[in-house]
């Protein structure tokens, strides 16, 4: 089975757990959390709409996973920088590819597969594209 899924708009990175300070107590807080819960919500719309050949992978079964994070290209660059950007001979460095897929991958725990510990191998791309977006592939 290949199932096929794509969060649009500009990929987003997980973010490490921030601390506030509110007197005299610290209060931990996720800054990814709504971002995380609109991707779900993306996730969900999509199967809701391919649910008769969708199904959720099961628990233990061993998979792989392929993700396209296709990233805004600045709109700083030069016509002639923008053209390299799409060519691939200029490379996207604003975030590491380690912290988009943790992201992907949280998102998608419990909405298309159980829990991303069952994954067995991954490939994961990051180019720039003028229309931002991020495509999940799933191989079972």
């Amino acid at each position: 089975m290949i199932a096929h899924f794509t969060l649009d708009g500009i990929p987003i990175h997980q973010q490490r757990p921030r601390v506030k300070m509110r007197g005299q107590f610290h209060k931990m807080y996720n800054p990814n959390a709504n971002d995380l819960h609109n991707a779900k919500i993306s996730l969900l719309s999509q199967i809701s709409q391919i649910k008769s050949s969708f199904q959720k992978i099961e628990k233990d079964i061993p998979f792989s996973v392929r993700l396209i994070f296709y990233m805004q290209i600045p709109k700083t660059y030069s016509k002639k920088k923008r053209d390299d950007a799409i060519k691939g001979i200029i490379h996207h460095t604003a975030c590491d590819i380690d912290n988009l897929i943790k992201f992907v991958l949280d998102a998608c725990n419990e909405i298309i597969w159980h829990d991303d510990r069952s994954i067995t191998e991954i490939h994961a791309l990051k180019v720039f594209s003028d229309t931002p977006r991020t495509e999940i592939f799933v191989n079972v």
